[in-house]
């Protein structure tokens, strides 16, 4: 049920955007760990590139964004600091995910999103095993 439940939004969101010699991976990373999430960078020209993970309901939510594969990447939500670090060497766009618990599993989403194109280069299923530990403020 799992599978099908991330299956359909993955099938629909696919469906809204072009897809350039996409790749897809499948890593499993214990909870706690971090993990490197790796795609080509297809693009020809430097574009607008930008790691996204696929939310409840088929929306997609960015994480981190590029406006070219030389420049300095921009985190989506502040807040997410020490969570996430997008890097590029030109040819692969890597997404560097720390102190990674259960909430982090899911299929995340590597391309090109501008108004004129939509592209995807990768989609990554993270699987996160192992016991996750959330602290609360009480």
């Amino acid at each position: 049920m799992t599978n099908f439940t991330f299956l359909l939004p993955l099938l629909w969101t696919l469906s809204r955007v072009r897809l350039t010699l996409c790749r897809f991976h499948s890593v499993t990373v214990q909870a706690g760990g971090h993990v490197t999430l790796s795609c080509a960078n297809l693009s020809k020209l430097p574009s607008h590139v930008s790691w996204s993970k696929l939310a409840d309901g088929g929306n997609v939510g960015c994480i981190s964004t590029m406006t070219s594969s030389e420049s300095r990447a921009v985190l989506c939500d502040e807040g997410q600091g020490d969570k996430y670090n997008m890097t590029s060497n030109g040819t692969d766009i890597f997404l560097d995910v720390q102190e990674v618990n259960l909430l982090d599993a899911g299929v995340y989403i590597c391309g090109q999103f501008t108004d004129e194109f939509k592209g995807i280069f990768g989609v990554t299923y993270l699987q996160v095993e192992g016991k996750s530990i959330i602290e609360y403020d009480q």
